[in-house]
């Protein structure tokens, strides 16, 4: 073989020197020959092995799970690199020596794909895009339109991904290249899922599906079919697509991934059975253990839902036992806390176990939310050991002042309206035992002695009633126990200060439950009752309006848990949280103030104006007349026109009349006063409501103690 090619090739070299010189189609047909004998042997022949070789080792760093992104950047070994380097110079030698020869549009690809899988994309962007114009009919054309694609998607260019995608789409369709079509559909889905807009991502994945392309592609467009059904809360559709993914006989990645989801969204619209029969089976495959656990952990899930509990904890015991130290191992740990908190009511346990589920595996998702939990039961444990002391200590002093002076005491007690409940018989055992032992007992004892003025006793157990109310409302969300505590308050200190925003707060648990009677009854009983308080002077500026919920507010809550998240560095969960906080509280205040937030952080922290835009779109179309439509909406006009000419300054005001000269410290602090650019608020807008929360420096009233040891 290599004897012929060496004579082939000395033929077409003498045949070319003979005709050197001609300008006829003969000669062109010989040169055009020449260079491609010459062109492939040489060089193309040599790139295409080097670059097949690279492509096979980079292939097997693409992410497994279909929950990956299969389109992000990939980290490339060394050795790759240096082949793709290869790649690039002796392609680059064909399009300047063998400008004639039918390898240009192969070298023109493979230059694009080896830029392409290094992460560099305005290199690689170039050369699909010289490919498709200067060889429009190539057989490879398809190949550099989805390569564009591709490179549009990581350069976060939605606007030019979505031209690219449409114009690709039905020409693939049309010459038989299903397959490309259907990735190109993969990859703007993706985009859509990227930013968490699942809505428009369903649309491109169901339309993927439809295409008679291959069954695996297809089997990833069911399966993420299927997640954003789920994120959509349409479980019965999500399992639909689920099955179908499964029934394409996908790779085992793909398949196992969809029977673990299938399993778990028949458990979620009650087909218990079904789904305990697709985990079973799933059960008898052959599982790495990190593969096992998450079987083990949908079935003991299925277990909880069905409310078959002892069996639920078992197996969620068993998973951390087994498993250690891993995500399965961290959410079976979080679905105790849950167990323990909504159906054991047993605080002290869930508190252990969301603390437990923020250690085992800190990069768990559901970390973040251990840690949050864990420190709000932390404070309602603390806060009702703390009123456990202050009941002890109230009724101590009373008996040690038993005598001549026990009538006014009482009498004390009764003016403010202290009946001295048993303030924990609400709380499980284990939790009563956990914070009334004996130092509390004792502390009071050894304080009952001491000189504490008995309305300073009275005000703290007020604002330990308060805070236990407003914990319920906000960080729980448990409307009925925050009830109890605000109207035990209520009932208890009618006449302290707290009592206003208390009764304001009880009007936002009835509203959060829809009851707007009820709302407007305690509104009217405020103002009667505490006419000249912030709050009453409030609702009777807007009385037959809705009142603006500024605070309490949920919402206020989930967006300082944002707050937090980015001021830690975690800024792609912050946004995952104002995002939730937006769909969740549409109504409040807060939502369009996340919406802004989100943008905000894309566009000046992770740098992507296209999700950035994205965020800001949503906030101008969903709260046109907010502070913060009025801010974006300049950005986005330069974001949807960017060749438009800037808009003509506003004329210049007239002169101002010549002012004394200002000391230079006047000037100074003159300018410290002017305001910042605009960036993430800190606060929401001025609002007609003060906020119910007491103040530490509150008039007539001292902050809840600290604990201390007796």
């Amino acid at each position: 073989m290599r004897k012929l090619i060496e004579k082939t090739s000395c033929v077409l070299a003498v045949s070319a020197m003979i005709l050197t010189g001609c300008s006829g189609p003969v000669g062109d047909f010989v040169t055009t020959r020449y260079e491609n004998v010459v062109g492939y042997f040489n060089t193309y022949y040599n790139a295409k092995k080097a670059f097949d070789e690279a492509e096979v080792e980079i292939l097997k760093g693409l992410p497994s799970s279909p929950d990956s992104n299969r389109y992000a950047p990939i980290a490339v070994p060394q050795a790759e690199r240096t082949k793709l380097a290869l790649v690039i110079e002796k392609c680059s030698k064909i399009i300047q020596m063998y400008d004639k020869s039918k390898w240009v549009d192969n070298a023109l690809l493979l230059i694009g794909k080896s830029y392409y899988y290094q992460n560099e994309m305005l290199p690689a962007r170039k050369k699909f895009s010289e490919l498709l114009e200067n060889f429009p009919r190539s057989d490879l054309r398809f190949e550099a339109m989805i390569g564009l694609v591709k490179t549009h998607y990581r350069m976060e260019e939605s606007q030019a991904l979505h031209a690219a995608v449409r114009e690709l789409v039905p020409q693939a369709i049309e010459d038989d290249e299903e397959d490309i079509a259907l990735e190109a559909l993969l990859v703007e889905g993706q985009s859509h899922y990227d930013r968490g807009d699942y809505l428009e991502a369903k649309k491109y994945y169901t339309q993927a599906s439809a295409i008679e392309g291959d069954d695996a592609l297809r089997a990833m467009a069911q399966y993420r079919l299927g997640r954003c059904l789920e994120f959509l809360g349409n479980q019965s559709e999500a399992a639909q697509a689920f099955a179908v993914a499964d029934g394409l006989g996908p790779p085992f990645a793909l398949r196992y991934a969809a029977r673990l989801r299938l399993g778990s969204t028949l458990a979620a619209i009650g087909s218990y059975e079904k789904a305990l029969t697709v985990l079973s089976d799933l059960q008898g495959e052959i599982l790495t253990n990190q593969e096992r656990s998450y079987v083990d952990l949908e079935i003991a899930n299925v277990y909880h839902l069905r409310g078959q509990y002892d069996a639920a904890l078992l197996a969620y015991a068993e998973i951390d036992s087994l498993y250690p130290r891993t995500n399965a191992s961290a959410k079976a740990c979080f679905q105790r806390g849950i167990m323990h908190e909504k159906h054991f009511q047993d605080f002290a346990k869930a508190r252990d176990f969301y603390e437990r589920a923020a250690q085992v595996f800190p990069s768990s998702e559901v970390a973040p939310i251990g840690l949050e939990k864990a420190a709000i039961f932390g404070r309602y444990l603390s806060d009702w050991r703390e009123l456990n002391i202050l009941d002890s200590l109230l009724a101590a002093r009373i008996h040690a002042l038993a005598g001549p002076d026990s009538v006014t005491v009482h009498r004390a007690a009764a003016d403010t309206s202290a009946d001295l409940p048993d303030t924990l018989g609400l709380v499980s055992d284990s939790t009563h035992r956990a914070v009334n032992g004996t130092r509390s007992s004792e502390f009071a004892r050894t304080q009952a002695q001491s000189e504490i003025p008995l309305d300073s006793i009275l005000a703290k157990r007020a604002s330990y009633h308060f805070a236990l109310g407003v914990l319920f409302l906000l960080d729980l969300e448990q409307a009925d126990s925050a009830e109890y505590w605000l109207t035990t308050m209520l009932s208890e200190y009618p006449r302290s200060r707290l009592a206003p925003r208390a009764l304001y707060a009880l009007a936002e648990s009835h509203r959060l439950k829809g009851n707007t009677t009820a709302v407007d009854s305690l509104h009217a009983e405020l103002i009667a009752r505490y006419p000249d308080s912030e709050y009453a002077l409030s609702l009777s500026r807007v009385r037959g309006e809705e009142a603006s919920m500024t605070v309490p507010d949920p919402a206020d809550s989930a967006y300082a848990l944002a707050d937090g998240l980015l001021e830690k560095g975690m800024p792609k969960e912050a946004i995952g949280k104002l995002r939730d906080l937006a769909v969740k509280f549409p109504g409040s205040p807060a939502a369009a103030k996340a919406r802004y937030t989100a943008g905000w952080v894309y566009e000046n922290v992770l740098l992507m104006n296209d999700s950035a835009a994205s965020q800001y779109r949503v906030l101008v179309q969903d709260y046109p007349t907010s502070v913060y439509a009025t801010r974006v909406r300049p950005k986005l006009a330069v974001y949807d026109n960017p060749n438009a000419p800037p808009e003509e300054p506003p004329p210049s005001p007239p002169p101002a009349p010549q002012k004394k000269e200002e000391p230079q410290a006047k000037k100074s602090e003159q300018a410290a006063k002017r305001s910042p650019e605009p960036k993430p608020p800190e606060t929401l807008p001025e609002s007609d409501f003060p906020s119910p929360l007491p103040t530490d420096e509150e008039e007539g009233e001292e902050p809840p103690p600290e604990p201390e040891d007796p």
